[in-house]
């Protein structure tokens, strides 16, 4: 069953809906007014120790969020960094048969010059079939698959557009290096809220390719902290492709664990799906990664065995095991 432009159209109003709803719940007819009348009430003690405490909680969250997806190098991450930084990355994964896949990584993101920190240059390379790919990214990589197999190398401008508060808005300009160039363009929104001991990160990203069209993807990220050293996620993921009228489906579930100041723990379960050529599942995956700090701030070793149940093999499991080495640079990897 193919999926109308028109449904796809009111999941979008309903979005934008939500947003607004919660903006209007936190503007300032939420707050406590500027200045009090003489009939005004006094602010009630236990209401102001609640929202203290609530406001708290909300920094802790997004503290030990902030701190855990650093140290598991995370996409989000590099979503919005707020500094120039490298990253080499040297991946050996087993598979089926004991067939060794190396997959060398590189990303780069640097701060230009006399632009208030506001315009970077990007460039990066990627994998069809990675886990933590930009989901944008992951669509187009998807797609071209069949005709453009392999490692892809995407080059760009990403211009920040507004940082303040709880929003965050950027846009980008660049290609897919390869002959002949497949240019693009993005711009994406997030919005940060926290609500009753949790925060929840709001996102939506509307993309074009010159390969596949026009496309967006709608992602909700909650997090809960048990403590300062464990933090739960859940993260489901929407990406619609509007020349294919089909969606990219996936909910991810994670534990973070950091064990000690050099070693953590990341757990993960998801399941994921597509709409074409009807709604249906289309693989899960079961995941662990112990990742360690083996020098200073800048160079980490992991250890990722996964088990993976996908529709195209039955959903037999396939089980993988990668052994990872990441080299950051840049003022905070110092």
């Amino acid at each position: 069953m193919r999926v109308p432009r028109s449904f796809h159209a009111w999941i979008s109003v309903g979005l934008l809906g939500t947003v607004t709803a919660l903006l209007v719940g936190a503007g300032p007819t939420a707050a406590q007014p500027a200045a009090m009348g003489e009939d005004a009430e006094p602010p009630n003690a236990a209401r102001v120790l609640v929202q203290q405490s609530h406001e708290t909680i909300s920094h802790t969250i997004e503290a030990v969020a902030r701190r855990l997806d650093s140290y598991f190098a995370a996409e989000t991450v590099y979503e919005d960094p707020t500094g120039s930084f490298g990253q080499l990355t040297g991946i050996a994964t087993l598979g089926k048969g004991g067939n060794v896949d190396l997959q060398p990584r590189a990303r780069l993101n640097l701060v230009l010059p006399h632009t208030q920190r506001r315009l970077r240059f990007s460039l990066e390379s990627r994998d069809d079939d990675s886990s933590e790919e930009d989901a944008a990214y992951a669509a187009v990589a998807k797609a071209v698959e069949p005709s453009d197999p392999g490692r892809k190398v995407f080059a760009g401008l990403l211009l920040s557009w507004l940082r303040s508060g709880k929003w965050t808005v950027n846009a980008g300009a660049g290609a897919h290096v390869k002959i002949p160039l497949d240019p693009y363009t993005r711009v994406r929104a997030r919005y940060t809220l926290p609500l009753s001991g949790w925060v929840f990160r709001a996102s939506e990203t509307v993309f074009w390719f010159d390969s596949t069209g026009v496309g967006e993807t709608s992602r909700v990220q909650a997090d809960f902290a048990f403590s300062d050293r464990l933090l739960f996620r859940v993260s489901p993921e929407a990406t619609y492709l509007w020349r294919d009228d089909t969606f990219e489906l996936s909910t991810s579930v994670f534990l973070f664990q950091q064990l000690t100041e050099r070693q953590g723990l990341a757990w993960q379960a998801g399941i994921f799906g597509e709409t074409n050529p009807r709604w249906r599942r289309t693989g899960y995956l079961g995941r662990v990664r112990y990742r360690v700090q083996i020098y200073e701030k800048w160079i980490y070793a992991e250890v990722d065995p996964e088990v993976r149940w996908e529709r195209d093999d039955g959903f037999r499991p396939a089980p993988f095991v990668s052994l990872r080495l990441d080299f950051l640079f840049g003022d905070e990897y110092e």
